[in-house]
């Protein structure tokens, strides 16, 4: 027998955790991921809304360098 396996023997078992305890640490854990995905999407629509801006700002300069050309 290794150290840890008589480390872990000596321990025992751990506690069960009460059910509305379990059922409450899910829901902090499902919240805090439901804002997880919610931060990353936000932050997928400002990154796409900073592109957007990008290419249209390109675009209205390219423009006019052609018409200022003529």
């Amino acid at each position: 027998m290794d150290a840890i396996e008589h480390l872990l023997r000596q321990a025992g078992r751990r506690a069960l955790v009460p059910e509305d305890a379990a059922a409450r640490i899910r829901a902090q854990v499902h919240a805090q991921w439901m804002a997880g995905v919610q931060q990353r999407r936000r932050q997928r629509w400002m990154a796409l809304a900073a592109c957007v801006a990008v290419l249209a700002v390109g675009a209205v300069l390219a423009l006019g360098g052609l018409t200022g050309r003529q």
